[in-house]
């Protein structure tokens, strides 16, 4: 399925996708480790917008489950919110790609979460086993709000 977001234009198997993230090899942050962010970001996510997980769930994506996620900071902000950054993959490729890698789509203007797109396989960073090819990896920045 082709989809347009901003000045990238990606092809996704979505189905691909969603089985992938359905199966046992897709894990949540809260499975993986026992950190207070990786905990909190397991509840956090749902807290964001409809429009944040409708974007993510119509390429396929399970909002739970990033390939990895990290918190930016060691310590929630004054607005007890925690800023993240992270990565998703789908089965897809790029037809084409925003030339200016510092402007980044944001599915919600009034909510901090922004998304860069690449296929390069050198620029990815850690892939979940089995997950299927082609890739097309979504690099993500948000902030959630603290919950713990």
């Amino acid at each position: 399925m082709i989809f347009t977001f901003g000045n990238n234009v990606i092809d996704v198997d979505v189905e691909k996708t969603r089985a992938f993230y359905k199966s046992s090899f897709a894990s949540t942050p809260k499975q993986d480790c026992r950190c207070e962010g990786c905990q909190n970001f397991d509840a956090a996510i749902l807290q964001a917008p409809p429009s944040v997980l409708d974007f993510l769930k119509s390429l396929g994506i399970d909002p739970q489950k990033p390939c990895e996620v990290f918190g930016l900071f060691d310590e929630p902000d004054e607005d007890k919110t925690y800023l993240y950054g992270g990565w998703y993959h789908v089965v897809g490729r790029m037809i084409k790609r925003e030339e200016d890698p510092q402007r980044l789509y944001k599915p919600e203007e009034t909510f901090d979460f922004s998304v860069g797109f690449t296929d390069e396989r050198g620029s990815m960073g850690f892939i979940k086993k089995g997950f299927p090819t082609p890739i097309l990896e979504l690099s993500v920045s948000m902030r959630l709000p603290w919950l713990l």
